[in-house]
C-alpha cells in the first residue's frame, strides 16, 4: 500500500494548511483509492515549530521509503 506524508504551510489569503491537505487528499484519493494519507497541516503547529519537527523526524523513522520512479 501506497503512504502519502503531507505537510503543506498555509497559502496566504487563499488557503489554510488543514484546507490544503483536504484538497490534496481528496486529489490523491481520487488517483490512488487503495493509498493511506497521513496530513500534517505545518501552519496549524507554527508557534511550536521545534516540536512539530522532532515529532515529524519520530514519525519519519515508522516508514520505509522505497522510490520507484521519481518522474511518475
Amino acid at each position: 500500500m501506497s503512504t502519502f506524508l503531507l505537510i503543506p504551510d498555509s497559502f496566504k489569503g487563499t488557503v489554510s494548511s488543514l484546507e490544503a491537505c483536504e484538497i490534496m487528499q481528496k486529489c490523491i484519493n481520487r488517483h490512488f483509492p487503495d493509498c493511506r494519507v497521513i496530513s500534517v497541516p505545518i501552519a496549524v503547529v507554527y508557534t511550536q515549530e521545534w516540536d512539530f519537527f522532532e515529532n515529524l523526524m519520530n514519525l519519519a523513522n515508522l516508514f520505509e521509503v522505497r522510490i520507484e520512479d521519481i518522474l511518475l
